[in-house]
């Protein structure tokens, strides 16, 4: 029995360090130019359709998305991989008819670049078949693009988007 026992050490060392290699990837990949340039607290415009009832009416939604580098999440997304960066938003998306989370979630954002100067953005929701993507190019302080929604895997609208990050203050 103390025979099996002396190799807890060594396999608990193991395990700490495969975790802590995960974490020390990560914050270093966060340190990246990459990485950084999407942090910050971002102004968001939302210009698009509203819901299927009122096809034809355009509608618009502001708010703001704050974004952190990455140094925790390791789990992957469609499109992104691992996220560079992360955070979280405050949109109002009622003039379009839908709502990405659900009621007293809170709202994250996980953001990663798909090519060198273009970036896609998730606002991720536990709500079954939700899905609300931006996806644009970044010049300079600024994001702009196109954003869509699905319910059940299903496009059902979208438009064009626009954020400028917020100077310091």
């Amino acid at each position: 029995m103390t025979c099996s026992l002396r190799w807890v050490p060594m396999i608990l060392a193991a395990v700490v360090s495969v975790d802590c290699g995960d974490h020390a990837a990560l914050a270093e990949r966060a340190a990246t130019t990459r990485a950084q340039r999407l942090v910050g607290v971002w102004d968001v415009r939302f210009e698009g359709e509203a819901n299927l009832a009122s096809r034809g009416a355009v509608r618009e939604a502001r708010g703001q998305i704050a974004l952190l580098a990455n140094r925790w999440l390791d789990g992957s997304y469609p499109r992104i991989g691992t996220p560079t960066d992360y955070g979280t938003y405050d949109v109002d998306f009622t003039p379009f008819g839908i709502e990405p989370r659900a009621r007293g979630e809170t709202p994250t954002v996980v953001a990663g670049w798909i090519g060198p100067d273009s970036v896609q953005i998730a606002l991720t929701s536990t709500v079954s078949g939700m899905s609300l993507e931006l996806r644009g190019r970044m010049r300079n302080d600024s994001v702009a693009g196109v954003w869509s929604y699905a319910l059940t895997r299903v496009s059902d609208g979208g438009g064009r988007f626009s954020m400028t990050r917020q100077r310091q203050r």
